[in-house]
């Protein structure tokens, strides 16, 4: 009888070169953020417990720099891509111990640079996130958006900010996927990607849930610039997404 052992690991490249083997021992924690709509973030501490012992060799710190591409990796016998980003922060300390944190973005950060003031004339969302995607160096694959806006001002924005804010206009999300920004509807009350095995493949969980508290009709007011006069649309019955997959809304179940 033989036993087959199945054991995790990580694969970190730095500018698509495998990380020099003796920095793998000082390894202490690889952390990967992912979140809709924000930047993904990684975070890897290195401890080197000889500091300050008889024949220490130091820690290369030019192994690390600003700019540098980190692609990290991790899986059970099988690596699957977590995040490929810059390193943007080395935070080197020395006291008992030499320690060292890399820590860095996606290049969805990449849109957080600069602001703008400009307008864009008779373009989709999607030909506008394409064109900024473009301008800052970033591979772009936009979900069709048929809405043609006569005219939309980015005033003074950073262009993550002005994306944000039609990203909410439009009920769509951003996220990255390796090196390409993912313009997309928003996925909320769809099934899931992925099923997670608890205690196999998640350790800690917590959830939460509460209906809705901010009533169930939503009433928007603007001003039509041309006809001068007032605009208002009401919705008094949430969206089928905000089921997410049940029989009610909170909206419904809370006000019985």
């Amino acid at each position: 009888m033989q036993t087959k052992l199945k054991t995790s690991g990580y694969r970190i490249l730095i500018n698509g070169k495998p990380l020099p083997a003796n920095f793998i021992s000082l390894i202490t924690q690889i952390s990967v953020q992912q979140e809709l709509n924000v930047p993904s973030m990684f975070t890897i501490s290195l401890t080197d417990l000889s500091f300050n012992q008889p024949g220490w060799q130091g820690i290369e710190l030019d192994t690390f720099k600003p700019g540098d591409i980190i692609s990290i990796a991790m899986g059970i016998e099988h690596y699957e891509t977590l995040f490929i980003g810059q390193i943007t922060a080395l935070e080197p300390s020395f006291s008992n111990e030499a320690m060292l944190e890399v820590r860095g973005y996606d290049c969805m950060y990449w849109l957080k640079f600069g602001k703008y003031s400009r307008s864009f004339i008779k373009k989709t969302d999607g030909e506008i996130v394409a064109q900024i995607a473009k301008e800052v160096g970033i591979d772009v694959q936009v979900e069709n958006t048929p809405l043609v806006n006569a005219y939309v001002l980015q005033n003074d924005q950073s262009n993550y900010d002005f994306l944000l804010q039609r990203l909410a206009q439009i009920n769509y999300e951003m996220l990255v996927d390796g090196k390409k920004l993912i313009f997309r509807s928003s996925q909320e009350g769809m099934t899931p990607v992925k099923e997670l095995r608890y205690p196999a493949e998640v350790s800690d969980l917590n959830l939460r849930l509460k209906v809705s508290t901010e009533g169930n009709k939503l009433t928007v007011v603007g001003w039509d610039v041309g006809k001068k006069q007032v605009v208002k649309a009401e919705v008094d019955s949430p969206s089928t997404k905000a089921k997410m997959g049940g029989q009610a809304t909170g909206d419904s179940l809370a006000s019985r």
